[in-house]
């Protein structure tokens, strides 16, 4: 069975024509299906998502409803984290900082969290309301020193490093 591009009927072969291509169904076209790529192939997939999943764990947790994103920047004196937070109270966000971790949570509720009342009926809702709370696992030691800035959505909480925790250049002799 042959099939043709063009505007030729499914079937119909007439050589060729400029602008067709002409498929014979059950022969192979240059496309390696994913399953004949064979087991080192998935074996290798697999332990690369698992490997994301346990680095994901080990570094951030998160929890909730909501997902912001956030960056974590180091500088020569401070660990600042930079947070998309648009539509939170500054004053509903709870930030916690252990010894090696910090946390930041806090809740969204909205009129009716996109559920239909009688005094209002939602086409489309893509808002999400809810809670969220991400951990991070800090990569230096910090000190006490800590301040926290909410502007246009976006919160920035900058941590200074420890004197000890501070990065050193050693030399390597020769």
């Amino acid at each position: 069975m042959t099939q043709t591009s063009g505007s030729l009927k499914p079937g119909v072969s007439s050589g060729k024509q400029p602008g067709t291509t002409t498929i014979k169904l059950g022969q192979p076209t240059g496309i390696i299906p994913w399953a004949r790529r064979g087991f080192p192939f998935i074996k290798d997939e697999v332990q690369h998502l698992a490997d994301r999943f346990w680095n994901l764990a080990e570094d951030e947790l998160f929890s909730g409803d909501i997902k912001p994103r956030a960056d974590l920047v180091e500088t020569e004196s401070s660990l600042i984290i930079v947070m998309d937070v648009p539509g939170f109270e500054p004053d509903q966000i709870d930030i916690q900082v252990n010894e090696n971790t910090i946390t930041i949570r806090s809740q969204r509720e909205s009129a009716g969290c996109g559920e239909n009342d009688e005094d209002h009926f939602y086409h489309r809702h893509e808002r999400p309301c809810g809670s969220f709370s991400r951990t991070f696992a800090l990569p230096r030691e910090i000190s006490n020193q800590a301040s926290a800035e909410y502007r246009n959505g976006v919160l920035t909480v900058t941590l200074t490093k420890s004197k000890n925790s501070k990065s050193r250049k050693i030399k390597v002799s020769v």
